[in-house]
């Protein structure tokens, strides 16, 4: 695994600004402006917010494992965007 995930604090930090945020789109968890998972993107130290509310970092650390929000949210988007396609009309209005 590569030293690319931002510290908890960090994390907590990013996550509560993009909750407060008029882009957040509070039903799949996604930036309305940049179309990003925001528990995935703000857990990654080189990513940044399009609005600039929050920026990219340096200060990353090699955990043991995948932090455990990151697989809660790749299992729950996992079996709409696996083939790329949305599977109906209510899965595509969810990923924009």
């Amino acid at each position: 695994m590569s030293n690319f995930f931002v510290k908890d604090e960090v994390y907590q930090e990013r996550i509560a600004s993009c909750r407060e945020c008029v882009y957040y789109f509070k039903p799949t968890g996604s930036g309305k402006v940049c179309l990003c998972f925001m528990k995935v993107k703000a857990r990654i130290g080189v990513m940044e917010c399009p609005q600039k509310y929050w920026g990219k970092t340096t200060e990353v650390e090699r955990p043991d494992d995948i932090p455990q929000e990151l697989i809660e949210e790749c299992l729950l988007i996992w079996e709409d965007v696996k083939t790329g396609v949305a599977k109906n009309v209510t899965v595509k209005k969810k990923m924009i």
